[in-house]
């Protein structure tokens, strides 16, 4: 009988946890995706018809035909500044306007010259500007290749997935929108009753959904009828893509074949589970693809509910699978398909062609603008502050994302927040952003960077004793910050860990200041003193920044009243100098201590200010290399010199 009880308590909160998966929708219950993914891949019904090509300077024009229905679509390319291309496709006469999403993009991009390197009957080819890019439209079927001298870079339509429901009338309508004639649209073309075949040469009749469906208790009648649209894309060489926020699974996107594909769809989910493609509280159309060569992202501008196929020709492979297609010689080039279906709208996507990590961010900072730059007191009383604090000024200028992780605050790191609102570097990170290079970061998802300097392995296991961590760079090393201890990188790290320690590592060849005092608020900090945390690199090099304004204004914008500090050590001399001269703040905090991790013994350090040099008392761990210098007492907004003799 107690096991009985034991079972049915168990039984109970299990069910108690666990997500409702009867009130979310499938793609299977959803009318428009399920209609959009029984199109297989093949041969595309649309034809780009040559003929009606038009070219601008800002922008090329072109007709395209379903010769299924004989419905024409206007084709809009676009060369952006900061190596982008833009992708837009409408119907070329709508019975009415279809939605176009305001309000998110920062301004109309800038454009630069597009040019027709060549043409004939079965394509037109395009420039992209340098490095030989070049932009192919092929005619028959319609399909975009995007080059960059033999290489393909990316693909769209190259599977025939191109599908665009257009307006059409319910055969019950009486009355004529806007004027229009039923039986005539554009160009002589017929537009669709009820009972015509649509793409797929179903009737309307033989579809649910098409202008009502219900779930659960729910009807959603489409006075407009099916308005869906879809669009594949193929990045050749490709094996890891990202993003499409936000998900319970891991920072590598899985293939969605056999299963339902990544919905984009606000949603509340509090008990959502773990590695299920099902939609949550953000959605945001955006997928970042990367390999050692390049980062690429694809921005869907559609605010409409959105599902996400993946498909690679890689998944399911095991490792041994792939050394032995290594070692037995295999031509076969990985590649990662993906499919964007979105319920309304028009297609409007933005090829981010990078090419680093940080130059995607910085296309689609450019597109949709920077972060905010939050007020001091929104931090929290934690003393991990400054760092913050230098990312988000960064993010703030450039518009990397941010995420902030309370738990980390503890550790007492200062000034990332002004680096992220002011570059286009992001705060919180994965380790290939930084090390795109090396392919073991490319499916960590279980440690990350703060910003580039601090590494973070949370702890995320019951009763874990310790964890393995990876640190990433050949040549470098990385310092434990809380015993000083010297790892070199590229290699796997057991750590051990207690309830009260996260691991956390500072990259060589960085400055951080930190504000040490434990306080009850952040503004209770506001004029505590810094001390300077020195991780020298193997070249016995490091470098920082240090920025400081009054927390909660917008002067440092429209008065340029902040600090802006560059902190060097070279040749045993640790400098601070001036960002910004023509800045106007002034600051009471001052320096009061600075740690050089991996140091030698000095005889003596001295203070060079205002044309003085003062001697410095110091301490020497031996065994540890770390030179901690006490209360050297220069403002934190002064010029000077530290000298190690």
């Amino acid at each position: 009988m107690g096991l009985l009880s034991v079972v049915c308590v168990s039984l109970f909160f299990s069910s108690t946890i666990a997500v409702d998966r009867g009130n979310f929708k499938t793609c299977d219950q959803s009318a428009f995706c399920k209609r959009q993914r029984a199109l297989k891949p093949g041969q595309s019904p649309y034809r780009a018809l040559l003929e009606t090509l038009e070219l601008s300077d800002s922008r090329l024009t072109l007709q395209l035909i379903n010769d299924n229905n004989k419905v024409h679509l206007l084709l809009e390319l676009y060369r952006l500044q900061g190596n982008m291309t833009r992708v837009k496709i409408n119907e070329l006469k709508p019975l009415k306007p279809r939605f176009e999403v305001p309000d998110v993009l920062i301004a109309e991009p800038p454009t630069e010259p597009l040019s027709v390197l060549s043409k004939d009957d079965n394509g037109v080819v395009l420039s992209l500007g340098a490095k030989n890019q070049r932009l192919i439209v092929s005619a028959r079927p319609f399909r975009l290749d995007i080059m960059q001298g033999p290489e393909v870079l990316l693909s769209l339509n190259s599977r025939g997935l191109l599908a665009f429901e257009h307006l059409r009338l319910h055969k019950d309508t009486q009355a004529q929108p806007d004027g229009a004639e039923v039986k005539e649209s554009v160009d002589g073309d017929q537009q669709q009753d009820e009972g015509e075949k649509d793409e797929d040469g179903e009737s309307d009749k033989e579809e649910d959904g098409l202008w009502e469906e219900t779930f659960k208790s729910h009807t959603d009648t489409k006075p407009n009828g099916p308005t869906s649209i879809s669009l594949d894309f193929s990045l050749p060489g490709v094996e890891h893509v990202y993003g499409i926020p936000e998900h319970a699974d891991d920072l590598k996107l899985k293939t969605t074949d056999g299963g339902d594909p990544y919905r984009l769809y606000n949603l509340d989910v509090f008990q959502y589970e773990l590695y299920n493609p099902m939609a949550l509280y953000g959605s945001i159309p955006v997928m970042l693809a990367h390999n050692t060569q390049r980062t690429m992202g694809i921005f869907w501008l559609n605010a409409a509910e959105t599902w996400v196929d993946i498909s690679s020709n890689t998944a399911g492979k095991t490792v041994f699978g792939k050394m032995l297609d290594f070692v037995q010689g295999s031509s076969e080039k990985p590649q990662t398909d993906v499919r964007w279906i979105s319920e309304s709208g028009i297609i409007d996507v933005f090829i981010m062609l990078g090419p680093k990590p940080s130059d995607v961010f910085s296309q689609y900072a450019s597109l949709t603008g920077t972060q905010s730059f939050p007020p001091l007191a929104s931090l929290g009383y934690h003393q991990f502050l400054p760092y913050w604090y230098q990312l988000l000024y960064q993010a703030h200028k450039t518009g990397m994302p941010v995420m902030r992780l309370d738990c980390l605050y503890s550790h007492k790191y200062c000034f990332i927040l002004h680096e992220c609102t002011f570059s286009f570097l992001s705060c919180l990170r994965p380790l290939w952003v930084d090390y795109p290079k090396d392919t073991a970061t490319f499916t960590i998802d279980d440690e990350f960077l703060i910003g580039s300097d601090l590494l973070v392995h949370p702890v995320t296991e019951d009763g874990s004793r310790g964890v393995t961590a990876y640190l990433p760079g050949a040549g470098e090393v990385w310092y434990d910050v809380h015993t000083f201890q010297k790892h070199n990188g590229a290699q796997n790290l057991y750590i051990p860990v207690t309830l009260s320690s996260i691991p956390v590592f500072q990259r060589g060849g960085s400055i951080i200041p930190r504000k040490d005092r434990v306080r009850r608020s952040s503004a209770c900090m506001e004029n505590d003193p810094y001390s300077l945390y020195v991780a020298l690199s193997p070249k016995k090099f490091a470098e920082g920044e240090l920025y400081i304004d009054d927390g909660h204004s917008f002067n440092y914008d429209t008065k340029k009243e902040f600090i802006h500090r560059s902190l060097t050590f070279a040749n045993n001399a640790l400098t601070s100098s001036n960002l910004c001269p023509d800045c106007n703040f002034l600051t009471s905090s001052w320096i009061e201590k600075v740690l050089i991790l991996g140091a030698s013994k000095p005889s003596k350090v001295l203070l060079k200010m205002d044309g003085k040099e003062t001697p410095v008392d110091f301490e020497f761990d031996t065994s540890m290399s770390v030179l901690t210098l006490r209360k050297p007492g220069m403002n934190a907004g002064a010029d000077w010199t530290l000298l190690l003799q």
